[in-house]
């Protein structure tokens, strides 16, 4: 039973190209799905006005949950990093669940963010709604999370989202999240 675990987790990690179909998840009977620990958050705005875009922080306890060592292409080298898979819902990419993307929650707060508009050649992956993924460390349940598109922009929620998102992205260096 855990090599089958460990299986289905290898595999669910396997499938991060953009569009691959994301029924992985539903099919590994092993593990158990629950909400975002208390304290993490996940929330919806907008990017650049028209495109939907997805932030929050992920935390255990109250605690940050992040690596400290990753590669340029954002894989975890320790056993601290977290990834974030990321999938729509009946988007572009063809109907069901598929894979949009996966990134890495942040240093120094757990922060992450992901901006719903074409990346290198791929279509906009905006779809009726949005799942994001955790997979637990060891035999820890994967955690998720599943919302709806944040609507037509609004200017008095965008203002407040982007400073709900300097609150969560300070601290941040370089290329990480910010305010768009």
């Amino acid at each position: 039973m855990i090599g089958a675990r460990l299986a289905m987790r290898a595999l669910s990690a396997a499938a991060i190209l953009a569009g691959a179909a994301a029924g992985l998840a539903e099919s590994n009977k092993f593990d158990r799905t629950i909400a975002f620990p208390r304290g993490g958050e996940v929330k919806l705005d907008w990017a650049y006005r028209r495109f939907d875009h997805l932030y929050g922080r992920y935390t255990y306890q109250g605690r940050p949950v992040h690596g400290f060592r990753v590669t340029p292409q954002g894989s975890p080298l320790d056993d601290y990093g977290r990834n974030v898979f990321l999938d729509t819902l009946d988007s572009r990419y063809g109907a069901g669940w598929r894979r949009e993307n996966s990134f890495l929650a942040q240093r120094p707060n757990g922060a992450f963010c992901y901006g719903f508009y074409p990346h290198a050649g791929r279509p906009a992956g905006r779809g009726t709604q949005y799942r994001a993924t955790v997979i637990g460390p060891g035999v820890a349940p994967d955690v998720t999370w599943e919302g709806e598109p944040p609507g037509p922009f609004s200017r008095a929620r965008e203002l407040q989202a982007n400073a709900h998102q300097r609150q969560i992205f300070a601290g941040r260096n370089g290329n990480g999240c910010k305010p768009l």
